[in-house]
């Protein structure tokens, strides 16, 4: 018999688009699927939306404790082999399922099955498309690199017994820790050809805070130095990865400071140089990347310099 794979959707007031991301799991054509509702103590109509389907799902309503509890509580819940997580505003498309058991079926020894995502408006509005990269030979390395969307990944849920479950603590980038624990523990990462997960992107989505998420990535290399201190390499990769997201937050803080965030300007002088300071704290080369002018000046002082350096010498005897 082929194995189930548990669905796994947490919901906190997001209604709106709980119904879309049901379908997108029911009209699976792979079969055996079980769908886990966990909804995290909406106050809007997601009980409502979840009811009607009510004899296809299974609904857990908790209080609210945030999305990391809420995937525990999935999981606990779950009884499938293999567990996806869903957010609520997301949503699969209609093969996704069938091509990651085919690989996990091809691939016994594999404990992680991703591929590649398709990201979309609001409205559903095509934004871009992205295939899964490569992971190999390093998991651990690549993912300090990149991070992907959450419904990218299928996971035995026999790994979770291995390296425990999400950070409640965390909150964001929790599937970003657990991802470089199960990669840190060794767990064979399996690439899924085509595109099977869509990504929302909207204003109330979690990620839409781009200076928050760098500085919850800093903090989550910072945790993983810690956890990694026996492996030099990988303490290396993580002190790679906290050169570059230092250098992301630099530049979030000066297009802050500039008025180029999408959000409004710092009105106050002092209030823009406080940010352009702090980010000049994290990372000088920030300087170099968003402000042009000072490159030029930069690069045009080194390039007379070196020609000063190599003129020619006049002999004085």
């Amino acid at each position: 018999m082929c194995p189930v794979i548990s669905v796994v959707i947490p919901c906190y007031n997001q209604g709106r688009f709980l119904g879309e991301a049901i379908e997108s799991v029911l009209g699976q054509t792979y079969p055996h699927v079980e769908v886990v509702i966990v909804d995290d103590g909406s106050t809007d109509d997601t009980p409502v939306v979840a009811g009607r389907y009510d004899d296809r799902l299974i609904y857990v309503r908790k209080v609210n404790a945030g999305v990391n509890a809420a995937r525990n509580t999935g999981i606990l819940r779950a009884t499938g082999e293999f567990v996806l997580f869903l957010d609520a505003d997301d949503f699969l498309r209609s093969d996704a399922l069938e091509r990651h058991m085919a690989v996990a079926l091809a691939a016994p020894t594999g404990v992680v099955f991703y591929g590649g995502w398709q990201e979309v408006g609001e409205q559903g509005q095509f934004i871009s498309e992205l295939s899964a990269p490569d992971l190999s030979p390093d998991p651990f390395q690549a993912l300090v690199q990149q991070n992907l969307p959450v419904h990218c990944f299928t996971v035995r849920r026999d790994a979770f017994a291995e390296v425990g479950l999400f950070n409640t603590r965390l909150k964001r980038n929790e599937e970003y820790d657990l991802w470089l624990r199960l990669a840190a523990a060794g767990c064979r990462f399996v690439a899924v050809p085509g595109i099977g997960a869509v990504y929302r992107r909207h204003a109330g989505g979690i990620t839409a805070d781009k200076l928050a998420m760098h500085m919850s990535t800093l903090a989550l290399f910072e945790r993983h130095l810690v956890l990694n201190r026996g492996n030099p390499a990988r303490v290396q990769v993580l002190r790679d990865g906290l050169r570059l997201s230092r250098l992301h937050v630099a530049r979030c803080l000066v297009r802050e400071a500039l008025g180029d965030s999408g959000g409004e300007a710092p009105k106050a002088p002092w209030r823009r140089g406080a940010l352009v300071l702090r980010a000049l704290c994290r990372d000088p080369r920030v300087f170099f990347y968003d402000f042009p002018g000072v490159s030029r000046l930069y690069w045009a002082l080194s390039f007379r310099l070196q020609r000063w350096r190599s003129r020619p010498r006049v002999n004085s005897e």
